[in-house]
């Protein structure tokens, strides 16, 4: 579904559901142009450590991530979707994450969802 935001237009493959969450502002859509090392796993600004269920290591988005969105805020939230190929991933506003977090972020970033980031 294509997004619209300032004149620039980005082709997602989000679903129906999430796509109104993007529109409605609880998702928002960062570039991985204006976030360096976000798509390089051994960024330790977006990735840690974690051992998985068969003893093993591997690396993983930390549960929030401090980011620079499309519409020029800056954000401390969660990667809900990631999209590789179109260099492009939505955060989000959902209260829901706040339960995983280690407060590994910058307490001059607002976090979601106690600031307001207005919608594109």
């Amino acid at each position: 579904m294509l997004f619209t935001t300032n004149g620039i237009e980005i082709n997602t493959n989000l679903s129906e559901n999430s796509f109104e969450q993007l529109q409605n502002g609880t998702y928002k859509i960062g570039l991985f142009s204006d976030n360096p090392g976000i798509n390089n796993d051994d960024n330790n600004t977006y990735y840690q450590t974690v051992t998985d269920d068969q003893n093993e290591q591997k690396r993983v988005f930390k549960n929030k991530v401090t980011v620079n969105l499309l519409d020029g805020n800056r954000i401390n939230a969660h990667i809900i979707h990631w999209h590789p190929s179109r260099e492009y991933f939505c955060i989000t506003t959902s209260p829901f994450w706040n339960q995983f977090d280690t407060n590994n972020y910058d307490e001059n970033i607002p976090v979601c969802p106690s600031s307001k980031i207005e919608a594109f």
